[in-house]
């Protein structure tokens, strides 16, 4: 009775794989039968893979392929041919093994997708990958595959570059000037940053104040920002140069460490007439302008002192002049004019 069984059901899934296999090689009436040979399988529906360290980063799927049907003594073996189907701009897969073969003795396989998440890419991405493939019987029969899927979950990470445009500037003493700071976001999310200045306490104690006009910004993915920090110097300050020390860190990160990036700002503190003086000393343009402007000033001291001198000297004269010809007797020795009254 049971070989009767094992004929009949033998012959049955002939007829179906026949069927299969004239449907495949031409037109025929009436709509197209197939038989699923194989299920593929994945056992996670998400992984989450972080590529904060390298650029890249690999995580795996566990997948399984495995026979739908015992096909008895008419089919010997299946070959599948595992198609992996992703995105490829944003990851990569790569399989142990393409190709395998499934027999009713061994109708299992596992294997493991080796995920790769390429740089760069977005953590508000989920990609899919997609385990499809192609089986075909010792007999040359192609039949259906049933498929799976899993998302990928790109984890974010939060990373930022800063730099003064200008790594140089230059104050005199009791003045201030405002310096322009760029945030990059180097991560694949956006994100809060915290700036912070490294060294303040000893610049202040020196006489340099620095304050920045956001300590928090945020910063979208592969954006940037500009942020301006203004530098004091008192008139306290003595000369020479002072290192100002920024660094950055992410919000979600928490207290910086020393991997955290940092910015440095070379400050040139001078005292304006001291500066002047250098100046007529170092570039000799200013120095023959100087002195120009020196022998003018004298000249025209010189010349004003004589002119004053040649004034003084005419009105003395002048005076010396008026006091000759006026006698002590107004009406001089011939008295009155006649008719004059007295």
């Amino acid at each position: 009775m049971s070989s009767i069984r094992s004929i009949l059901l033998s012959t049955f899934l002939f007829s179906v794989l026949f069927v299969a296999g004239v449907t495949a090689e031409g037109p025929a009436e009436g709509p197209n039968q197939s038989i699923d040979l194989v299920r593929m399988e994945i056992e996670e529906e998400r992984i989450g893979v972080d590529i904060s360290f390298n650029g890249t980063s690999t995580g795996q799927l566990h997948c399984r392929a495995t026979l739908v049907y015992d096909l008895g003594l008419l089919i010997e073996y299946v070959d599948l041919h595992i198609e992996p189907d992703f995105p490829d701009e944003h990851v990569s897969v790569v399989l142990e093994e393409y190709d395998i073969r499934l027999t009713p003795d061994s109708p299992v396989y596992e294997f493991m997708a080796n995920i790769t998440v390429l740089p760069r890419t977005s953590a508000s991405l989920n990609p899919s990958v997609v385990m499809d493939g192609t089986a075909r019987t010792n007999r040359g029969t192609e039949g259906e595959v049933m498929e799976d899927s899993a998302e990928i979950d790109v984890l974010p990470y939060y990373s930022a570059t800063i730099y003064f445009k200008d790594p140089t500037g230059s104050l005199d003493t009791g003045s201030s000037g405002t310096f322009e700071l760029t945030v990059q976001n180097t991560g694949n999310s956006g994100e809060h940053f915290i700036l912070s200045v490294v060294n303040s306490g000893s610049l202040v104690e020196k006489g340099i104040e620095v304050q920045m006009i956001e300590s928090r910004v945020y910063v979208e993915e592969n954006g940037e920002k500009q942020v301006d920090v203004k530098i004091s110097a008192d008139s306290r300050t003595d000369r020479g140069s002072y290192v100002i020390m920024i660094a950055v860190w992410s919000e979600r990160n928490g207290h910086p460490v020393e991997e955290d990036n940092e910015a440095s700002l070379t400050m040139n503190v001078d005292k304006a007439y001291i500066d002047i003086v250098e100046r007529f000393i170092k570039d000799p343009i200013y120095l023959w302008i100087g002195l120009g402007i020196f022998i003018m000033v004298v000249f025209l001291a010189v010349w004003g002192s004589m002119k004053l001198r040649e004034h003084i000297l005419w009105k003395r004269t002048l005076d010396n002049i008026k006091k000759a010809n006026t006698p002590d007797d107004p009406y001089g020795s011939e008295g009155p004019i006649e008719g004059e009254a007295r």
